[in-house]
């Protein structure tokens, strides 16, 4: 990302008092940076950031757009399309047999 300025100020002016990204980058177990990502400058060339909740700065729109486009279009990865095995034959059903009355012989 590039930081084309640091700016100064109170950080709602900019967006960042309900930033619309909150991109967290940990580094290990040591190391977690957490970076707010407000309003697009007037000239929509940049985002107004704050970096770990100080320093405030204007990044480059080239660096904040494809991390945000990840969430609305993630980089899935191709799933093969099982081939289908063959169905067994089945049996060739019996044609139905007429019903024989049966007489029941009266006692």
């Amino acid at each position: 990302m590039k930081v084309t300025d640091e700016i100064t100020g109170d950080p709602s002016i900019f967006g960042l008092d309900k930033p619309a990204f909150v991109i967290t980058v940990e580094i290990g177990s040591a190391k977690k940076h957490v970076l707010e990502v407000g309003d697009q400058t007037p000239t929509n060339t940049g985002y107004y950031v704050r970096l770990d909740g100080g320093r405030m700065a204007i990044v480059a729109q080239s660096g904040i757009e494809p991390l945000t486009g990840l969430l609305t279009s993630p980089p899935y990865l191709n799933t093969l399309t099982p081939t289908p095995s063959p169905i067994p034959p089945t049996a060739t059903p019996l044609p139905p047999t007429e019903a024989v009355p049966t007489v029941t012989p009266t006692p």
